[in-house]
């Protein structure tokens, strides 16, 4: 089952700054709720933990972010990421930012 979430938001910061930001895995990890960085492979490929909780069911995923396009000139990246639930399961997802 393909799930597609779509959000549109504003920062008030420089696009550089912002940029900055979103390049750092570190960063990026620590505002979201359930997640943890525990290694950086390369400078495009992290491994972590999620959990996520949708109603009243929580997984807990172990997984690979990997940044599959990087285009600095129009500050856009692509990833892909995959992960194993400790129960068996598997989740696969693509962001654009």
């Amino acid at each position: 089952m393909a799930i597609e979430i779509k959000e549109t938001f504003e920062v008030a910061a420089p696009v550089d700054t912002v940029w900055t930001f979103v390049m750092d895995p570190q960063k990026v990890a620590a505002c979201m709720p359930g997640a943890a960085l525990d290694e950086v492979v390369d400078e495009r490929t992290f491994l972590g933990t999620i959990k996520v909780k949708v109603g009243a069911v929580m997984a807990s995923y172990k997984g690979r972010v990997q940044l599959t396009k990087v285009d600095e000139k129009a500050y856009t990246v692509e990833m892909l990421a995959e992960g194993r639930e400790t129960g068996g399961g598997t989740a696969k997802g693509r962001m654009t930012s």
